[in-house]
């Protein structure tokens, strides 16, 4: 598997070649790439499920030209830095627990139908002739109790898709987070990655440090999402569009 394999379906296209590596050596050029578009860790903002930053908040960091404190700041917050860290290490462990290689891309992608939302992949594993997602998390103790171990799956082939009735596309996130097991944040931000690859699945794999036990959760497609995320996601960067018009940045 190479980068260039991922956009042989027609459905991405290889944007920025050396991200990974800019994202570790080059934080700021990284953090002003990132503004082309949104990425699957703005995925939480646009749908609503983030409980830090809003939209109106996302456009300003889409449109601001130089780097504020606050985007410097997170880079160096002890979890964040760890969690950069232990990345590698992650996708070691979830190799042995599945018996499977994990690529991982160096490239960013965008869509070619959806130029405004791009992707970076911790990993990718191939099954048969499918790419699935392999997303890495660290989970401080604090954030454990955000996390239902109980849930995880025990085998690569474990695991069904969770079928809620909510009524709003919020509710509706929130309450498929819950019966998977994972951070609503993180649910959206693995359906972008499963909408870039066409997958019908992939997985959350987190290691937690409290009792430094590697726990992985299959998360299936949700077409619902995803339609939101684009829908929304096209609207809010019309928005991001027309700020930056009335700034000049265009």
């Amino acid at each position: 598997m190479n980068d260039q394999d991922l956009v042989k379906n027609n459905v991405l296209q290889i944007t920025v070649p050396d991200a990974y590596e800019l994202a570790q050596f080059q934080k700021e050029k990284f953090i002003e790439i990132r503004r082309g578009g949104f990425g699957a860790s703005d995925s939480s903002v646009l749908l609503g499920v983030n409980p830090y930053h809003d939209i109106p908040t996302l456009i300003a960091q889409k449109c601001a030209t130089d780097i504020s404190e606050e985007e410097k700041a997170v880079g160096e917050k002890e979890n964040v830095r760890k969690g950069a860290d232990l990345e590698p290490i992650i996708l070691n462990k979830f190799e042995h627990w599945a018996g499977v290689d994990v690529y991982k891309p160096d490239a960013m992608y965008k869509f070619v139908e959806y130029p405004f939302l791009t992707v970076n992949f911790d990993g990718i594993i191939q099954l048969g002739n499918t790419y699935l997602p392999v997303e890495a998390k660290f989970v401080s103790a604090y954030a454990s109790k955000y996390w239902d171990r109980s849930k995880r799956i025990n085998t690569l082939q474990e695991g069904t898709a969770k079928l809620c009735g909510a009524g709003t596309v919020t509710d509706h996130i929130t309450q498929e987070a819950q019966l998977y097991g994972v951070p609503a944040y993180y649910y959206t931000q693995i359906q972008q990655q499963l909408l870039a690859l066409q997958a019908p699945f992939g997985y959350l794999v987190a290691l937690f440090d409290k009792g430094w036990e590697l726990n992985v959760y299959k998360i299936f497609a949700d077409k619902l999402v995803q339609a939101q995320l684009v829908t929304i996601g096209q609207e809010t960067w019309m928005k991001v569009q027309a700020r930056k018009q009335e700034l000049g940045l265009n």
